[in-house]
This record gives structure tokens, sequence and C-alpha cells, in this order.
């Protein structure tokens, strides 16, 4: 009884000393990384309530998985302390030491306890041991474990923490700077902007000023142009006076119209009209430029021909002056001056028989003016004056024995003389006269061979004109023998 009752007794002290142990929740070790599923793997609450030989095993198991979640934390914290180059404390080293003994003492004693399964075999094998290891033990493991894990996550946080901060201050920063990149980038883009719009104003600008160049480049040119015909034409004119000189030539007779005593002669008509050019316009300046240098090739052909000419001389003369005429006309606006040059220039062109300062044809035949008429028109060409002197005659014709012709059979002679004078304006220079003459003959028609004579008209100052008004004329005719007047 005692046996079985000290037996009973022991039991019921065990049973309490099991039992009566204050009842605790656990929760698994943390070493701060809650994220973590091997430093904080899921575990269920246990009680210490209740057999110690049924919760035994599950205590031993929780304690040894504690054991290696710190043994692993511990060697994450040696490989980041070296990866890092920061040391912690000598103190801190010496307890980093401490602790990984320890575990690893603990870990070699609950290897064992940890293969145990809880069938009626382990409960027994876990009685017998249970002396060896005991309650407090294991325990005293636990809280060790505990304190360790507590000592290691307290100095994670405080070596976390400084680069967190940091971390946090490069964080915020990084926003800083985020920030004015974005306000950079703005600036830029409005630059970008307000700058492209002052290079197209900058570009509409300058194509707008060389366009207005361009246009005052081709207007300074076209001046230019003018300048430079005008300065061509004050030389063309200059080396022209310079060089026709008066030459010895025979004075041209002026013809007198006869009066008329028959009741039917019609007074002498006369019109004159003055043409001026304009001569800024460029095309009228060349074509006052041909024109001169048609008047100077005929004053120097006149100058130099004699009063028999060849065919070749002949041409170029007529030529010359169909240019002149052709020229003079289509710068005419009278109609009538126009009929009158086309008339001339028609009469040249059927003009055969070409004579140079040569003596002028009269009329074989005694007549007697019956009508005459006449028309000067004046045109400025340039630095030439150009007269067209245009005379109608009608001439009574006589017989050759004095006798008159019956009125039935009579009919009147039609003379058509048109002179072309060109008087220069320059001192010293040539003055040139055209002359076609045209005459109907008694039996009314035209003869188709217009005289045509070129003369050189000496100044009032020639010795020709010295001669005549001072009445020598045996000087005179001496110098018309010689061909020299």
């Amino acid at each position: 009884m005692q046996e079985g009752g000290g037996g009973g007794v022991a039991r019921i002290n065990f049973y309490q000393a099991s039992c009566h142990q204050p009842s605790r929740t656990r929760q698994p070790l943390t070493t701060g990384d809650d994220n973590n599923p091997k430093l904080n793997p899921p575990r269920d609450d246990w009680c210490y309530g209740g057999s110690w030989i049924e919760d035994g095993p599950e205590s031993v198991s929780i304690t040894v998985s504690n054991v290696k979640i710190l043994q692993w934390a511990l060697k994450q914290l040696a490989h980041r302390l070296t990866t890092s180059g920061q040391l912690p404390p000598i103190e801190f080293q010496i307890q980093i030491q401490k602790c990984s003994d320890d575990l690893g003492a603990f870990a070699s004693k609950l290897t064992k306890f940890e293969a145990l399964e809880t069938d009626s075999r382990a409960r027994k094998l876990w009685k017998r041991l249970k002396a060896a290891l005991g309650d407090k033990d294991l325990e005293r493991m636990t809280e060790t474990v505990g304190a360790y894990s507590s000592s290691l996550n307290l100095y994670m946080t405080a070596l976390s923490g400084p680069n967190t901060q940091h971390v946090e201050s490069l964080r915020t920063d990084l926003a800083r700077a985020d920030v004015q990149r974005q306000q950079q980038l703005s600036s830029i883009s409005t630059s970008l902007d307000h700058a492209s719009a002052t290079n197209e104003s900058m570009r509409s600008r300058l194509d707008q000023g060389l366009a207005q160049s361009e246009a005052n480049q081709q207007e300074t040119n076209n001046k230019l142009s003018l300048v430079w015909d005008a300065i061509q034409s004050l030389a063309a004119r200059t080396e022209l006076s310079a060089t026709l000189k008066p030459l010895g030539a025979r004075p041209i007779e002026e013809e007198t119209p006869g009066s008329s005593s028959l009741p039917y002669a019609s007074p002498t008509t006369y019109s004159q009209t003055m043409l001026p050019l304009e001569r800024q316009i460029p095309a009228i300046m060349l074509q006052n430029e041909k024109i001169l240098d048609c008047i100077n090739r005929l004053c120097c052909m006149v100058n130099q021909c004699e009063d028999t000419s060849n065919e070749e001389t002949v041409d170029s003369v007529i030529e010359d002056l169909q240019t002149i005429i052709r020229a003079v006309t289509s710068q005419s606006k009278n109609r009538v001056s126009v009929k009158e040059l086309r008339r001339v220039s028609g009469l040249l062109d059927s003009a055969q028989t070409l004579s140079i300062n040569g003596q002028a044809q009269r009329s074989p035949w005694p007549n007697q003016v019956a009508r005459h008429e006449q028309r000067l028109e004046t045109y400025e060409i340039g630095n030439v004056t150009l007269k067209v002197h245009t005379k109608r005659r009608y001439l009574q014709h006589h017989p050759a024995d004095g006798g008159l012709i019956p009125k039935r059979q009579r009919s009147d002679i039609g003379y058509t003389t048109s002179r072309l004078t060109f008087l220069p304006k320059v001192r010293d220079g040539m003055m040139f006269s055209a002359i076609i003459k045209q005459q109907t003959s008694p039996m009314g028609f035209f003869s188709p061979i217009p005289f045509f004579q070129a003369n050189h008209i000496r100044p009032r100052d020639s010795l020709v004109f010295q001669l005549v008004e001072e009445g020598r004329l045996p000087e005179l005719i001496t110098l018309l023998r010689e061909g020299k007047a």
C-alpha cells in the first residue's frame, strides 16, 4: 500500500508538477523579418499544461526549430557584416560567439530527442530520458534562445536603422531631384518652343530682307545698266564729235521755188512738228544708239566717197537710211508724218541712182511752177536732230519751140523731193543731208527710177561759205574744179 500509495503519490506529484505549471502561450522566434518563411515558420500555440510526457516531444521539436532559425540568422548576419565591411563592437562579437557556441551545444543535445515519435514506446523512452534532460533544462534552452533572438533582433534593428534612414533620405533626395528634373525639362521645353518661334520669326525676317535685298539689287542693276548705257551713248557721241571733223565738201544748193502768176496757183503751205523721245527707256536708248551708229557710218562714207560710188556703197547707204527711217516711224505718233516717212522709205527702196557729193540734177524743161506744197517734220534722236523736208511741185510744161500746148493736151510735170537732214547738237559736229527725188513724166506716169543724192553740209564758218559771202567767185570756182567744195 505504501509503495503503491507512494507510487501513487509520486505520480500525483508529477502530474501536479506537470499540470500546475503556469500556462503560457509561446510564439515562434522572430528576427525582424516577418516576410521570411524560414525565419518565421507557422506554428500553433501550445501549452505546458497537461501531461509532460505527451507534450514533451512537441516542445523539443519547437525548441530545435528555434535553435535552427537562430543559427541561420547568425549565418546571415555574419555574411552581411563580412560583405558590408562593418564590424560590430567587441562586446557584441563576444556575445555572438557565445550564442553560436550555446546554439551548437543545444542542437547536438536536442537532435537525438527530435527523432522520437509519440507512440507508446516513445513515451516509455521519454520517461527514461526525462531524468537526464528535465523540463527545467528545456525551458532554460528556450529562454536562452529567446534572449539571444531578442539581442540579435535589437542589434539588427539598430544596424538597419541608419541604413533605413539613409535609404529614406536617398529616396527623398531622388524624389526631389526628379521634381527638379521635371521642372528643368519643362523649362527646357518652353525655351525650345520659344527658340523655335524666334528662329521662325528670324528666318521669316531674313527671307523678307533677302527678297527686299534682291529687289533692291535688281533695281540697282537696272539703274546701273541705264547709267552704263548713258555713259556708252555719251562716249559714242563724244567720239563721234571728236572724230567727224568738217571736211571739204560741196554745199547744197537751196532750191527756191518760183512764183507763179497762174490763177490756180496755191500758196505755199508749211507745218512743223517737234516729237521729243523719252531717253530713259532702255529700248529707245538702244534704238537711238543704233541710229547714231548708222549716222556715223553715213557721215564717214559721204566724207570718203567721190561722186561715183559702187554697188556695195549704195546698198550700205540705203540700208542705214532705211534703219533710221524705220526707227523714226516707230516713234512717231502723227499719222500724216508716218505716211510721209513711209513714202520716203518707198522712194528710197526704189532708188537705183545714187550721187554722193555730186551736182544736183536740174529739170531739162523750161517750166513754170503751177503749184507748190511742202512739209517739214523735226525729230529728236539722242544727240541728233533729224529734219524731214518734203516738197511737191507741179510744173507747167512748155514745148521747146516756145509755143503753148493746147489746154486739152497739156499735162503738168510733178516733182516730189524728200530731204533728210541730220543736224548734230554737239559743237563741230557733222551735218549730213540725203535728198530723194521723183518726177512724173508729161505722159502722166511716175518715173520708175528715183534719184538719190547724199551730201555733206559744211557749217556756216567754212571756207565755201566765206567765199560766197565775200563774193570771191574765182577762188570758189577753183575749189569747185579741184573737188574741194
